[in-house]
């Protein structure tokens, strides 16, 4: 039975029959072995490869929960190659289930007949509450947290999902994508969020959008602690309904419509970005659940909340807006940024909460430029070095052929134009390809910084870019607007890429305090950064344009042989991969990523816990402000951390290894953090920059606009814009008068002084 409700907007339909249609797809074994033999040559451009074959090892012992196993991804792949399968869905789960063993959002890949069906339970989602933060939370279903929260005390929470323990259940699902590396991240994903859906995450939670994967069950079955029972149907919807009917189609002709390529075409088209992959981002509205926010960007999306006198809260959902607004750049964030921390101080705060929940990453620059915003006197120090092959060294060969046109709309020609990359302390540069390579049997590039734009001498692809966004934060004039003690970085573990760079950063070299709220319930530590910490994730049809791009570049400079040995060794075009790849994101991370102390086991293989950690509230779930006002009385009042858990009293930096899980306890009180709710002291919502107008003004009109830091404000009346005329630096016109009249002041009484003393007899000083 097919539920075609034109207000849903998709088919639903029992989890049996998409699974019956699935098995139907034949599985073709020597097209399956020709694909396994194509796509290593996209993988091998993956920084972790040899690293996850041979993963290091803590000298102390490690828990289960955090224990991560080794695995040869491209031995897996090779010994699939002689497997008879099934079906075409069966061999699709098997490959991607080698892929997954990364533990990896940068490594993914989308496969014809994952890319099919979505299978969702029916349910508004469920929760993980603690009754004061600190003690152990419990499994509910978030329908019930409102009567919870209200005191009624018949509503019990989830013992038991499907016959098994409710914990465990949870902790060994196997079913969010992008996947997360440390498991109580994975576990906060599960759930419902108001906080991760400003994100673009699920509201209800991946445990409800199950995305391209199946439990093997119909239903979920749940037991309550109070011995009720209820159940959940799982259904199935179409991912593209407009590609195909549902009835009627016959499996032959969707196995040839989703898995099998085209007619391959002589030389193979520009490589069109694929359709984003928006599972789960089937967001209502990033405002949902949040208070009434300080700031608005230009798309009317909370930037800033001020929490109360003394604290402003800088919410950054994620490093990017391309599901939002793609116009909105860096530069605009930027900019935002700035007005948003002058307004601060113009309003005598001191302190400043960074909300980094749920941020998938997005644009490293945003999250450098940021970082240096904040502290414009520390060398963002980190370290990059590439995987080598016989294919990347290709291409970094053909780089050094090309010209500027040629890396218009390049990938790896850029990240690998060693002319243009700074040494991690951006002091040098390589003098050559050799410098740069490491040596002829070097397995992984000399390190390199990933901010090397922001060397002095760097004259790169992005130099334009890098000059507007040094521009806009010198309009702080190099001020530190916080001192690292008053700031704190708050969020849940899903926290990957950019915002890794970011934390990363923030933490080990300007030491800003981090906590962390939810995952199991366990009183161990738990990481704020629960995603990748790699560097550049490349996709497929990127590496495919440059592969293409440098083909024609070797072409030209060596003979028919060399071009042989190249074509021998760089993958194919992906039209001509003997199985389609689905409509999802394909990729892989080109760069690993290191501290100054150790340039050898990468950041990846790391681990770092967050200074405090405390659990969901049932209000913290309702009301996402009150996760601010908690996170603020643990760190600068009277609240404490989970029990077992640092309590703010880390050494930084972290080198401890990945395994390394097991931190001692430094404090254990088990006192309520006092979530006393949002106290609002806001004089208007403020929006950004008019971007357009401000990016097209005559040089010297800007000029003038900046002197006054002129960004429009609107008035709470409505009554039109008003500019906040600010003096020099960031201290606003009123600071300087009662500067002014103190020091008069002061000079008067001391003149009077001297006058007395010396019609005393005495000297006059």
């Amino acid at each position: 039975m097919f539920d075609t409700s034109p207000s849903k907007g998709r088919y639903l339909f029992p989890i049996a029959n998409a699974t019956e249609c699935l098995r139907q797809l034949k599985y073709d074994k020597q097209r399956g072995r020709a694909f396994l033999q194509e796509l290593p040559k996209y993988l091998q451009f993956h920084s972790t490869l040899d690293l996850l074959r041979d993963t290091p090892e803590s000298p102390r012992e490690t828990s289960d929960w955090h224990n991560r196993p080794s695995v040869d991804i491209l031995g897996e792949l090779e010994s699939m190659q002689d497997e008879d399968f099934t079906d075409q869905w069966q061999f699709d789960r098997r490959v991607y289930s080698v892929i997954r063993h990364a533990r990896d959002s940068h490594l993914e890949l989308s496969l014809c007949s994952m890319d099919i069906f979505r299978f969702h339970v029916m349910s508004n989602g469920l929760v993980s509450v603690s009754d004061n933060g600190t003690s152990l939370p419990e499994v509910y279903f978030v329908d019930d947290i409102e009567a919870l929260e209200e005191g009624q005390t018949q509503i019990s929470p989830i013992a038991r999902i499907n016959g098994e323990d409710v914990r465990i259940f949870l902790e060994r699902l196997d079913s969010p994508v992008p996947v997360r590396q440390d498991p109580d991240a994975h576990y906060n994903s599960l759930f419902f969020s108001f906080a991760s859906e400003a994100a673009s995450w699920p509201l209800k939670g991946q445990l409800v959008h199950l995305g391209r994967f199946e439990f093997g069950a119909e239903s979920l079955h749940f037991e309550f602690h109070n011995g009720s029972t209820t159940a959940l149907p799982i259904v199935a919807s179409v991912i593209s309904p407009g590609q195909f009917l549902v009835d009627g189609l016959d499996s032959q002709t969707l196995y040839r419509n989703k898995c099998l390529p085209d007619d391959p075409s002589p030389i193979p088209d520009p490589p069109q970005e694929p359709e984003v992959d928006r599972i789960e981002q089937e967001a209502l509205s990033p405002i949902d659940g949040h208070p009434e926010p300080s700031f608005l960007d230009n798309n009317d999306q909370p930037i800033s909340y001020n929490l109360d006198h003394d604290t402003v809260i800088l919410h950054i959902p994620v490093f990017s807006h391309i599901f939002i607004d793609p116009s909105y750049r860096t530069a605009d964030a930027m900019a935002d940024y700035v007005n948003i921390i002058s307004l601060a101080l113009d309003e005598g705060r001191t302190k400043l909460i960074i909300d980094i929940t749920g941020n998938t990453g997005g644009d490293a620059m945003r999250a450098y430029y940021l970082f240096k915003l904040l502290f414009p006197d520390k060398v963002p120090y980190t370290a990059c070095r590439v995987r080598r092959s016989k294919a990347l060294d290709m291409i970094t060969y053909a780089g050094q052929l090309g010209n500027k046109s040629e890396f218009d709309h390049a990938s790896l020609l850029q990240y690998l134009n060693y002319p243009h990359l700074a040494t991690p302390d951006l002091e040098e540069g390589f003098a050559d390809i050799g410098a740069f390579l490491g040596g002829e049997n070097a397995p992984f590039s000399s390190p390199y910084s990933p901010f090397s734009y922001s060397s002095p001498a760097y004259n790169g692809p992005h130099r334009d870019k890098v000059l507007q966004l040094q521009e806009i934060i010198g309009r702080l004039h190099g001020v530190t607007p916080f001192d690292p003690a008053n700031i704190l970085i708050v969020g849940d573990g899903n926290c990957d890429s950019a915002c890794a760079k970011f934390v990363d950063l923030m933490v080990n070299v300007a030491g800003v305090k981090s906590l962390v709220f939810g995952g199991a319930p366990h009183r161990e530590p738990m990481q704020i950064i629960g995603g990748t910490r790699g560097g550049k994730l490349m996709k497929f049809p990127w590496i495919e344009l440059d592969v293409s791009i440098s083909l024609s570049l070797l072409g030209a400079a060596r003979g028919p042989s060399d071009v042989q040995e190249s074509r021998d060794n760089l993958p194919v075009p992906l039209d001509r991969l003997p199985l389609k790849l689905g409509n999802g994101v394909s990729c892989i991370n080109l760069e690993n990523v290191y501290h100054r102390v150790d340039e050898e086991v990468p950041l990846q293989f790391k681990y770092q816990p967050a200074d405090c950690r405390l659990f969901f509230t049932a209000e913290n779930i309702l009301d996402p402000a009150t996760r601010w006002t908690a996170a603020k009385n643990a760190r600068w009042g009277d609240g404490s951390c989970v029990a077992g858990t640092p309590n703010f009293t880390l050494p930084q930096p972290s080198t401890t290894l990945l395994s390394n899980r097991h931190h001692p306890s430094t404090r254990s009180k088990d006192t309520r953090p006092a979530a006393a709710g949002l106290q609002s002291r806001r004089a208007g919502i403020r929006r950004g920059t008019n971007r357009t107008d401000y990016e097209h003004m005559p040089n010297d009109t800007r000029t003038v606009l900046d002197s006054v830091q002129g960004h429009p404000q609107r008035t709470d009346s409505g009554q039109g814009p008003e500019v906040r005329k600010n003096g020099p630096g960031v201290v606003s016109t009123w600071v300087w008068v009662v500067l002014a009249v103190t020091g008069a002041f002061l000079l008067v009484t001391m003149s009077a002084m001297r006058i007395a003393k010396v019609l005393n007899g005495g000297d006059a000083w």
